[in-house]
């Protein structure tokens, strides 16, 4: 596939759409002045970002979104057309895996650069710019990860079950995890989490904690790509329109 090719099916209508829908509601929160209760004792540049990206924003909003653009292609990511465009089940993962970590990074992008505007205009604190060249690589890095999970778990479940709708209810009950543990004595804990709160640092993360969660997040995308791999591999390609059998 072409890069021209390739950047249409990714950023298609749909989830140009949805991307367009995040900045706007990112947009009106900070019209509105919703969320956005600063003091001057947050003290550290990832505790005022974390107050701006909650987990239930990520729940009712972000994921939501995310879904909303990714479900678009997933009657195309199984036809016979892109079946025989790719040829064999480790290249059409190997592509939806690609194409997740792209749009999530679209998302990431949106998503700190409208908390870093927003911060800048509505915080009493000042962060130098060597705080920020920090922190922003981590924040884009580990939001990326946790969407592209979404976006493989979106394709798993389409696959193992052929309805759209069951592959959005599978991610959001994914999403859901972290929030329900917010609710119990675990809130906070890094520990037990698999999701959206293992993107969010304070400032007494450390770099251990920051790694822990990287490598979280990088195992559970890893055992989705798998999990495509093997779920893939059950179906008749030839019988769907084509590709090799050897993978």
């Amino acid at each position: 596939m072409r890069c021209g090719e390739a950047l249409r099916a990714t950023f298609d209508r749909r989830f140009l759409t949805s991307l367009l829908l995040l900045l706007a509601v990112r947009a009106l929160e900070l019209a509105l002045g919703e969320g956005y209760r600063f003091s001057s004792d947050d003290g550290s540049l990832p505790t005022v970002y974390s107050k701006l990206t909650r987990v239930d924003i990520a729940l009712y909003c972000v994921v939501p979104l995310f879904v909303l653009g990714s479900s678009g292609s997933l009657g195309r990511s199984l036809s016979p057309a892109t079946v025989l465009r790719w040829g064999s089940r480790r290249r059409m993962t190997r592509w939806h895996l690609l194409r997740s970590l792209v749009r999530g990074l679209a998302y990431s992008v949106v998503l700190v650069a409208s908390a870093l505007v927003a911060i800048s205009l509505r915080s009493p604190l000042s962060f130098p710019a060597p705080t920020a060249a920090l922190f922003v690589p981590v924040e884009l890095a580990l939001e990326t990860m946790f969407l592209s999970a979404c976006g493989m778990l979106l394709l798993a479940s389409f696959v193992a079950s052929g309805h759209g709708g069951t592959s959005v209810l599978a991610v959001l009950a994914y999403a859901s995890v972290d929030y329900l543990l917010g609710m119990t004595e675990l809130s906070g804990d890094h520990l037990f989490a698999t999701g959206w709160s293992l993107t969010t640092l304070t400032g007494s993360t450390g770099i251990v904690d920051v790694l822990g969660c990287a490598a979280r997040l990088a195992a559970i995308l890893a055992l989705l790509v798998l999990c495509c791999d093997v779920l893939l591999s059950g179906r008749d390609l030839l019988a769907e329109g084509g590709g090799r059998q050897d993978d």
